[in-house]
């Protein structure tokens, strides 16, 4: 069955303002997507999340930039009431990640919980925030280093199997 993306719905997109997020940002605009509120630690604080913001708003996209930590259940319910006050959310895309490069045998335990709890706690919040939601798709993005590994980001790699 296709993918029929809605203009009568928002999509929550987690983290999403930069490389392969932003791809599919512009690619959900393009297939006439109209509401897309993103969840992020950071926000528009860089110049490229702005740019993803402008270039959005540009093809006529309705943007909300709500700001916290996924890896905070209040956080990700606050984001979920506001990104669904107007419209209910249809879909959500979570490609949030933090990357702490040490070799495992110097990673200390606050640089693995930093980033295996953004995948793991964050897959659940989410989930839970959301089980109420008409959603269409729930998608948690991964990245080849959960399959292929990387020397400096074994805590990466584990995070990505919840």
């Amino acid at each position: 069955m296709p993918l029929v993306l809605r203009n009568d719905g928002t999509y929550l997109l987690v983290g999403c303002l930069g490389g392969l997020g932003r791809q599919v940002a512009m690619w959900m605009a393009d297939r006439g997507v109209k509401h897309m509120a993103f969840f992020s630690r950071t926000g528009t604080d860089n110049t490229s999340a702005a740019r993803t913001v402008q270039a959005l708003r540009d093809r006529g996209v309705e943007v909300m930039v709500l700001r916290g930590d996924i890896t905070k259940f209040n956080h990700v319910q606050d984001a979920v009431a506001q990104a669904s006050s107007a419209l209910p959310i249809r879909g959500m895309i979570n490609a949030a990640n933090v990357l702490h490069d040490r070799v495992f045998h110097n990673m200390d335990v606050e640089s693995w919980r930093a980033v295996t709890d953004t995948k793991v706690k964050g897959c659940l919040n989410l989930h839970n925030a959301l089980v109420d939601q008409p959603l269409d798709f729930f998608v948690m993005t991964s990245s080849i280093t959960s399959t292929l590994g990387s020397t400096g980001q074994s805590n990466y790699g584990a995070g990505e199997f919840p």
